[in-house]
Order: C-alpha cells, then structure tokens, then sequence
C-alpha cells in the first residue's frame, strides 16, 4: 500500500517506476472519491510474486519519489483474496455507498441503488474509466456507462440531436477499445479546442430537460485527466512541467501571467462565465503579485481553496460595482467673484 500520494499523480506514475525498477505489477489499484473521482491519496499495488513485492519494496526502502518531487510512504498490506477469504458470507461493509452511475447515496445495507438499481459491487470496483475521471475541467469530456456496440456515428447522431448548437466545438471524438480485442470499453471521449468549449458542452450535456441516453444506456459524464483517454497525455504532467512548483511560493515573470490564470481558472470554474471571470480576476491578480515582487503559490486541491477563490472573484466584482456608482464627473473650479454676478460674499 502506498500512502500520502499527490492529488495529481495516477496509476501511470506509478506503473513507470515501478518498470524502472525492472518489475512488473500485476495491478494498481488508486483509491477515488466515489462522488468526485479525485485521488484519495493511497494506492494498492498487486505483484504475482510475494519476491517481486519485497524486491520493489527494498529498492524504495520504504519511500516512493515521483516525478522526482512528490514523497509517499510504502508499507505491505493483506491480498484482496486474503481479506475476502476472512469476511463472513453476511459481511456488509460498515458505510454507506455512492452509486458510480447515477451518484446517488445509499444505506450501507442496500445491495443495489435504490434509484438506479445498479449494483453495489460495480459500484465498489469503480467502473470502466472511473480511474480516468477528472476533478476540474480539461479539454476532453468522457462519456461512460456507453453500450458496447455503440460506435462514435451514434454518439455524433445523439448530439446533433440534444446540442446542436455546440457540436461544432467538437473537434474530436473517440470510443475507447480495448487495445487486445478491439472491444469497446464503454467510453467515448470528446476533444475540444479549448476548456470554454469544454465547459459549454459539459453544462449543456448535464442540465438535459431528461438524462442523456445513447443507444437504451443512460450516459455518465466527466471531465478525462488524459488528453482523449491517452493515458501519456495527462493533463496534469502538463501543468506539472509548466508549474512544477506550484504548490510552494515560487517567483515568475509577467510573461507568465497569462499561463497562470488559465491553470487557475481551470481548477474553479463551472461555468463558461465564471472561467471567464476567474481569468480576468487572476490576471489581475498575478499581475500586482508580479509587479510588486511576491512570491506565488498556486491552487491546491480543496473545497476550501475553491470557496475563498470564489469569494476573491465575487468581491472584486463588487467592488468593481461600487467604484462604477461612486465614481461622477470632475466638477469645474469655482469662479472668481466678479462682483456683477448679484451675489454677495462674506469676508475672511
């Protein structure tokens, strides 16, 4: 088990220095946010040999450095099998669950979603692409729960139909196989050209008038962590090259402020408006940090960084108000008495 993992790193960082090590896992196993998908900062790593596990083990001696930056603490744990094998027939898990499908929560005794029906156990293993769910808006949207004979026709078909409007924007789309059969893996991606695009389609697609359905399959809809489901392309190495240090008082130029904003932006908005917003505020922001010499440190992944940026942006957008109603014309400089004006005036 590994734990104290960052937000961003994914099972692909993982499985690669593992590699370097010259092993080979059997399987990796990050452990998500049921509602958001977002790393709950511990993995399981499954060798076929309790030899490969020790050897991993003491190469790391306990310690694994990612992306030459990023610590996490290594210990053993018991085998899936193990565990299971210790568990009564009658075992129930001691929480309540979300449903991978349709995101409801649901008592700790149900075996199915009560508003869905699917399964507990499907719900518990995660999904097909669950592990590529992303928590903030990226370029590429994935649709899941697809049947699989759905092909991207049909996909195409179903959105020309629903959003038409905003089909233009889609510059690419992708149904995810399997790379040995060929199978569909039920997901489709969509690429966009940029994250406004994203944001459009994605808001769009979830506030239907009645939940999108392809082909009889009532679809999930997320953001993708990879650039159209490569899983070489993420989204977050990207930002991680661009700002390696971003969460520790780092110095940049005003140069870089337009880059800032849009990874800031990006981590917030939930809207095309409020990206919009949230970059006009951060340029402004990074701007006068910039300008007067102070470090930066960039967002980290929490609900309370997400609310006081939001308050930032909502109280710069009042003030901006009140400075537009206090603010009047320059009057003219009182004229100089002249004596002939009928008025009359109190010496000093």
């Amino acid at each position: 088990m590994i734990r104290g993992l960052a937000q961003h790193i994914s099972e692909y960082d993982i499985r690669q220095d593992i590699i370097q090590c010259e092993l080979m896992p059997k399987d990796i196993r990050l452990i998500r946010k049921k509602d958001t998908g977002t790393s709950r900062g511990f993995a399981f790593v499954e060798f076929a040999t309790l030899h490969e596990a020790v050897r991993w083990m003491e190469i790391k001696q306990g310690v694994l450095m990612l992306q030459d930056h990023y610590r996490a603490s290594m210990q053993y744990s018991i085998p899936k099998e193990g565990l299971s094998a210790e568990k009564p027939i009658n075992y129930k898990a001691s929480a309540d669950w979300f449903c991978i499908k349709c995101g409801a929560q649901n008592f700790k005794r149900r075996d199915n979603c009560f508003k869905c029906h699917a399964s507990r156990t499907e719900s518990e293993e995660g999904g097909s692409g669950s592990d590529e769910v992303c928590a903030y808006p990226t370029k590429t949207i994935m649709m899941r729960n697809l049947d699989a004979l759905t092909t991207e026709d049909s996909v195409m078909a179903v959105l020309n139909t629903v959003i038409p409007d905003l089909v233009k924007s889609i510059s690419a789309v992708c149904v995810g196989r399997d790379l040995l059969t060929s199978t569909s893996r039920g997901l489709c991606y969509l690429g966009t050209e940029s994250t406004i695009d994203a944001l459009a389609i994605f808001g769009s697609l979830n506030n239907l008038k009645t939940p999108l359905t392809i082909d009889g399959k009532s679809v999930i809809i997320s953001y993708c962590k990879y650039n159209m489901g490569d899983t070489k392309r993420a989204y977050s190495q990207a930002d991680y090259e661009a700002f390696p240090n971003a969460a520790v008082p780092s110095t940049y130029e005003l140069a870089d402020v337009d880059s800032l904003a849009e990874y800031s932006a990006r981590r917030y908005a939930k809207t095309p408006q409020e990206y919009s917003n949230y970059l006009e505020y951060y340029r402004n922001y990074f701007s006068q940090q910039i300008s007067s010499g102070h470090s930066v440190t960039l967002h980290q992944d929490n609900q309370m960084d997400a609310a006081n940026a939001a308050a930032a942006v909502a109280q710069s957008a009042i003030q901006q108000v009140n400075a537009n109603k206090n603010y009047c014309e320059p009057t003219s400089s009182s004229s100089l008495p002249t004596g002939t004006d009928g008025k009359k005036y109190r010496e000093y």
